[in-house]
This record gives structure tokens, sequence and C-alpha cells, in this order.
């Protein structure tokens, strides 16, 4: 009789506890991080959820350090006249805020809980484009975050030895 070695997971926190940036939070610092170096390139980076550009037509403002969270993303901004961030989708402005405000965000959950109240409020006109617009901000966070799996798998997984 063959004998088989199994690995069963349960719950959430492998990847975490073996090491991975796999976190929301390690995603949001990646979109916002290559956003800004997208800036930082081309003088302008837009997207679905968010633009950044330069105030001024022919400005560009060099960074020596590039940030590596969010956050920093935010703070360089916010701290220079010459650029500017707006948010095109209040979904994914609101993901940042409650990061922020609790130190942790579940994307999914949020999106859920959104698409729940829009389809129970009686008073919400015109429905179908805001629950419509919520599913694109949502599909577009999905395939950016297929992006930095790809990306981190590159990164972190060993690939086996050719024999």
């Amino acid at each position: 009789m063959k004998e088989y070695n199994k690995l069963v997971l349960i719950g959430n926190g492998f990847d975490l506890a073996h090491g991975l940036k796999t976190s929301y939070k390690d995603f949001l610092d990646w979109y916002m991080c290559d956003s800004f170096q997208q800036f930082c390139n081309n003088n302008s980076h837009e997207d679905s959820l968010i633009e950044i550009k330069n105030k001024y037509a022919g400005m560009s403002t060099p960074f020596t350090q590039q940030p590596i969270t969010f956050e920093e993303v935010l703070g360089l901004i916010s701290r220079n006249n010459y650029q500017s961030l707006t948010y095109k989708s209040n979904f994914f402005k609101r993901l940042l805020d409650l990061y922020r405000e609790n130190n942790w965000v579940d994307i999914e959950r949020y999106y859920f809980s959104l698409l729940k109240a829009h389809f129970s409020n009686p008073n919400l006109q015109d429905k179908n484009t805001v629950v419509s617009n919520l599913n694109n901000d949502f599909n577009f966070l999905i395939d950016k975050l297929s992006q930095y799996i790809n990306t981190i798998n590159k990164l972190y997984l060993v690939q086996p030895n050719s024999r």
C-alpha cells in the first residue's frame, strides 16, 4: 500500500505565516506604488480608480526615493504643490480610508456590504448604474490583484530544479 503525504490548510494566514506579502495591505501598497512609479515615468497615471497628474503642463518633479506604502504615496502627493491625486472610484477611496481607520481591510466584505446596501435601498436612484460602477471597480481590482499575485509568485516561489 502506498503512503501519501497530505497537507491540509484550514483557515487563512498560511501564506502570511510563511512571510509572503499577500495581505490586502500589501496589495494596496503595491498598487499605489506601481501607479506612482508610472506617474513618475510618464508624468501622469490614470486608470479606473485613480488619476495622478501634474497640476501644470510640462511640470515634472523628480522624486529621489520611491515610496513603499500607499500612505507614503498619499503623503508625497499631498505635500507637493505640483501634483494631484483624484479618486475616480469612491469604492477604492473608501477602501484606503477603511485601512487607515482600522489598520485592516477586507475588500470582498466591503464590496458585498455595499452591494447589499445598494440593492436594499428603495430610495437609490439609478440603481443599475450605481451597481454597474461598483462591479466595474471591483473587477478592476480583481485584475490588479491577479497581477500582484503573479508578481508575488515570481518573487517568492522557488522554481523546481529542472532534471
